[in-house]
């Protein structure tokens, strides 16, 4: 049998270790297609990676946000995409969530 631990509870809605594996594979997909990653960046991407790291400049994160909101069908504000310009795939899940459960 199955058991799904509760990881989280974020605005009274609780999110799954599972579901939350699922945000951050779908953040890594994205930040491999919109940064056109080879094989072995994509392998070495972890929740620590900066966008430093990763070579990406503020267009690249911007596409990223917009290739992520329209993925996760909400809505990144320009104080947002502001915030998480020297972020980490971390803070980017951490804002997907928030928005999420908004």
């Amino acid at each position: 049998m199955l058991q799904v631990k509760i990881d989280t509870i974020l605005g009274g809605f609780a999110m799954t270790k599972i579901e939350q594996d699922v945000i951050t594979d779908r953040i890594f997909y994205a930040v491999a297609k919109v940064g056109s990653l080879e094989d072995e960046e994509v392998s070495s991407l972890s929740k620590a990676s900066t966008f430093e790291d990763l070579g990406f400049d503020s267009l690249a994160i911007q596409e990223l946000m917009i290739e992520l909101s329209d993925e996760f069908e909400i809505e990144i504000s320009n104080e947002d995409l502001n915030n998480i310009k020297e972020g980490t795939i971390e803070e980017v899940k951490r804002l997907l969530e928030e928005k999420m459960n908004q």
